[in-house]
């Protein structure tokens, strides 16, 4: 009998209750039915109700219903009212006679919380009639599981058209329901201006327009020029430097910290190359998501791969946040917030707190997704270029065979101020932490390891702020005075050290414990699929303990492969959702990085569903979806066709798509076209991003949060802060300002209006050569007069400013700024 009892017990506080704040003082002043709601019903639903509930009873002892609780079971009542302190249950959890849990005494918190329930009478609220098991599934509703963003890919017949494009017949089809049809075609000097914008973000010279105009209609396979063309600015490594940014928008990419301090990361340009060079080489998609979740776990030898998991290290960082605890599970919300939204389109965040209000994720989903990368460490001691380890290995061992024995030395001299010192620093670290900071790395616990690398990267900043020279006394002074001369002179001829890669690690293959905040009674949270989708998709782990995995946890590969499965439909609606948004202005679906209930269902699903089929069919290579979309007739068609009247009154925001949408170019779209125009774009592509204003792609100017470029920001460029799925398009006063007057265009336009007078000398070719180069087109003759009377009013005097002054008229042109 005992033993049901004990039994009985277990199953009642296996998992603890967990407010430590009850343990100090009792339950009568509190308000009993928050008690009995916030520390009882939980564990009594999770815990006890399955084996001693309606459908199951165990020793004839129920829990759900508040009298059976009173009643007891087989062993009698739990609770003795009259002494409560010899109540079983208390004798049970304190390990006196029963001892429950038999393995594991709970810990003193958590019984001196049971404690005060019990000798408050273990009363329940009058309102509570029955308990009910309440299941993950449960939450789910069968409309839940039924929204479309969760079904399977469909696969839609392609309609009978007289189109060839699949495109075409899809969005033709939705025009006639409408009494529409696909407009014209645009003019083909304004569809190769739209296309190489789209493609690789800067406009043709007029000579590349002139050429290509020449050339005959089909080549000898049967191909046109447009598609020609295609091919060959797809072939260009300017397109990873166009579709690359939109990349770098959605993973809030940035070299700086952000925050007051916002220091510069040096090595954070290596991601954004990595990006652009993996979209040039159209490597498949899985192989795009696995080598920036996972490529540690892939290869964590490869340059590439640790330049690509820079994905996992975006986060803003404060320098000097003490509760190291705190912002480390921040780092963990900001990377699962952006996980969901990029990769999943799913706005994961709005269920940190509590389940979504909207669509159907829990807040247990949110922290299964969390535990895939709760095991993460970020590192500061792997280099990013292997390869040239050796070659300075050899330069750095032959000058520390001088500098060694010093080295040496001076540390001895300095150890006991900065052993003092760290003690200190420790000492600013809230009590809960400390213990983890004083123990080495390979004895601290998996939860311990990245609080403790936040730790060491401000104590390591009061090391380095040490003046021994103050520090230091006597005999012991004048040594470290000598030695650190000596130091100094040899440090001038130490080879350059290498540059530390932005990279993370799994602290080991046992990840931490994770539990839903303010919820430590609670289970445990698995890494695994929504719930939602759990049943159909789960995630599948390797059962790996060798190789790379002997040192990591293989969740994030995990997690990789089940984003990127064939029967996963989520990633690649949201990417060919994203593709066609850039190549659109808008998405099939309008809101890209959330598909949940908030935003609206999409305008064609089953091209939708096509679109995204085509994508895993190529093996998930972009280029071949880019070049469906751009040689659609769909694409192709002219900004003002000839039935806008008729357009405007049925579909007035072309929702479907009877007119190609007229856009405004970008910020960097702006900002490299005038460089193009100007002649003044240096073309060089990766390494390190350039400070100040260079002459090279906007992509390449350094990306500081705190102080972004001044022409981008105007432009509605990001600053890095938080995932971007679609900018914002702004116009106002202040962008023609700065199109019109600041430093930045002055020069250029200066440099531009340079250019034209030393290399014409008459005016209408001047005017001439302004109008191609810049809009690809000839001037009509009220342009040409309006560009010499601005030259002759000049009257010499000013020559110069006068040029300088109508090329920046032109480059404030709606046809410059705006793509049709």
């Amino acid at each position: 009998m005992f033993l049901r009892l004990s039994l009985i017990t277990h199953r009642i506080f296996l998992c603890a209750f967990s407010c430590a704040a009850f343990s100090q003082i009792g339950i009568g002043q509190v308000e009993s039915t928050k008690f009995f709601e916030e520390n009882v019903r939980p564990v009594l639903v999770q815990h006890c109700i399955a084996c001693h509930g309606p459908d199951k009873s165990e020793a004839a002892l129920r829990l759900d219903q508040p009298e059976r609780f009173t009643q007891g079971g087989e062993s009698g009542s739990l609770i003795d009212r009259q002494k409560p302190e010899a109540s079983l249950l208390l004798q049970a959890v304190r390990h006196k006679g029963l001892e429950m849990p038999p393995n594991k005494k709970l810990p003193d918190e958590q019984i001196a919380s049971i404690e005060t329930w019990v000798r408050s009478g273990a009363t329940w609220p009058e309102y509570v009639k029955e308990l009910s098991v309440t299941t993950d599934q449960s939450k789910i509703t069968q409309a839940d599981r039924d929204y479309w963003f969760f079904q399977p890919l469909s696969d839609p017949a392609v309609a009978n058209s007289t189109y060839s494009n699949p495109i075409d017949a899809f969005i033709s089809l939705k025009l006639q329901s409408q009494g529409l049809s696909l407009g014209n075609n645009a003019d083909e000097s304004i569809l190769v201006r739209r296309l190489y914008l789209d493609l690789i973000g800067v406009p043709p010279t007029f000579a590349q327009l002139h050429a290509y105009l020449q050339l005959p209609a089909l080549d000898n396979q049967g191909h046109s020029r447009y598609e020609q063309l295609v091919d060959k600015l797809l072939s260009d490594a300017r397109y990873g430097e166009r579709w690359g940014r939109y990349w770098l928008d959605l993973v809030r990419f940035a070299e700086s910290d952000g925050f007051k301090q916002d220091d510069f990361r040096p090595s954070a340009y290596r991601y954004r190359d990595y990006v652009i060079q993996a979209l040039n080489e159209d490597i498949p998609y899985s192989q795009f998501i696995a080598e920036q979740i996972a490529g540690d776990e892939i290869d964590p030898s490869s340059d590439r791969m640790n330049a690509a998991t820079g994905y996992l290290r975006h986060w803003i960082y404060e320098y000097n946040q003490r509760d190291v605890r705190s912002q480390w599970d921040n780092i963990l919300n900001d990377i699962t917030d952006v996980t969901g939204e990029v990769f999943l389109g799913l706005g994961f965040s709005c269920a940190r707190c509590h389940d979504h209000k909207f669509d159907p994720l829990l807040q247990k989903d949110y922290y299964r997704l969390q535990a895939f990368f709760a095991p993460i460490e970020p590192r500061y001691d792997i280099v990013s270029e292997s390869k040239s380890i050796d070659s300075r290995q050899v330069a750095f061992e032959a000058w520390s065979q001088c500098a060694e024995p010093i080295r040496i030395e001076l540390e001895a001299l300095q150890e006991e101020t900065r052993t003092k010192v760290i003690e200190a620093a420790i000492e600013k670290f809230p009590p809960d932490v400390r213990p983890a900071l004083r123990k080495s790395h390979n004895d601290r616990q998996p939860e311990e390891r990245s609080i403790a690398v936040l730790a060491y990267l401000q104590i390591e900043n009061e090391v380095k702020g040490i003046d021994y020279s103050k520090k230091l006394k006597g005999d012991s002074l004048e040594r470290w005075k000598f030695l650190k001369k000596q130091y100094d002179e040899l440090k001038k001829g130490m080879p350059k050290e290498p540059e530390i890669a932005l990279t993370v690690r799994d602290s080991g293959p046992d990840a931490p414990e994770l539990v839903i905040p303010g919820k430590p009674s609670a289970s445990r949270i698995a890494p695994d699929a929504p719930t939602v989708l759990a049943q159909k998709h789960p995630v599948v782990f390797q059962d790996n303990r060798t190789g790379v995995f002997a040192s990591s946890t293989g969740r994030r590969t995990a997690l990789a492969r089940w984003i990127s499965d064939r029967a996963n439909p989520l990633a690649w609606r949201v990417l060919v959702n994203r593709v066609w948004q850039h190549h659109f202005g808008r998405g099939l679906v309008a809101n890209s990085s959330d598909f949940g209930r908030l935003g609206e269902p999409p305008t064609h699903p089953e091209l939708l569903d096509y679109l995204a089929q085509h994508l895993i069919d190529q093996d998930g290579k972009l280029k071949s979806l880019h070049r469906l979309i751009v040689t659609s007739e769909t694409y192709k068609q002219s900004s003002y066709p000839q039935q806008r009247a008729q357009g405007h009154a049925i579909d007035p925001e072309n929702r479907l798509l009877w007119r190609y949408p007229t856009r405004r170019l970008d910020a960097e779209q702006i900002r490299d076209s005038i460089l193009v125009v100007s002649g003044m774009l240096d073309g060089r592509m990766g390494g390190p991003s350039d400070t100040g204003d260079s002459n090279r792609r906007s992509i390449y100017q350094r990306a500081m949060r705190n102080s972004p470029n001044t022409f981008l920001a105007s432009f509605d460029a990001p600053d890095g802060s938080a995932s971007i799925g679609r900018r914002n398009t702004t116009t106002t006063s202040l962008q023609s300002l700065f199109l019109t007057n600041s430093p930045w265009m002055i020069r250029k336009s200066d440099s531009y209006a340079k250019k034209l007078i030393s290399q014409h000398d008459s005016t209408r070719v001047r005017v001439q050569t302004m109008f191609r180069e810049t809009l690809l087109r000839d001037p009509t003759e009220d342009e040409y007069r309006w560009v010499s009377q601005l030259v002759e009013a000049a009257d010499g005097s000013d020559s110069l400013g006068a040029w300088a002054d109508a090329c920046q008229s032109l480059w404030n042109t709606s046809e410059f700024l705006y793509i049709e």
